[in-house]
């Protein structure tokens, strides 16, 4: 596991998200579905770069915590929210839903052009 990155589960997701304070940025995704493991070292990218290098390239104010939520461990609150397509970006603040995608044709671009 990334230091940068916290692997959730269901017993986990409240504190993790939804009880966090700070920016949440989750990621639904499922080994068994290709377009998700090309996302997750996109991702994992993304965090690193966030943390170490430019703390503003998501246009966002303060700290971001990086979620990766895998369908399997997630199962009840990948239904609560209904983000559709796997794999699925989440944007939490406060513990509230901001915003939301889940496209199949989720690539790189989509990814960093999504705030």
């Amino acid at each position: 596991m990334n230091a940068l990155i916290i692997d959730t589960t269901d017993a986990t997701f409240v504190s993790e998200v939804l009880q966090s304070d700070i920016w949440t940025l989750v990621l639904f995704w499922d080994k068994s579905c290709n377009l998700s493991k090309e996302l997750v070292p996109v991702f994992n990218a993304l965090a690193s770069t966030y943390n170490q290098n430019n703390p503003n390239i998501l246009d966002l104010s303060g700290p971001v915590k990086f979620i990766r939520a895998h369908i399997d461990e997630n199962k009840r609150h990948y239904l609560d929210f209904k983000p559709g397509h796997l794999p699925a970006i989440l944007l939490f603040k406060d513990g509230q839903l901001i915003r939301t995608t889940g496209d199949k044709e989720m690539s790189k671009t989509i990814l960093l052009t999504f705030f």
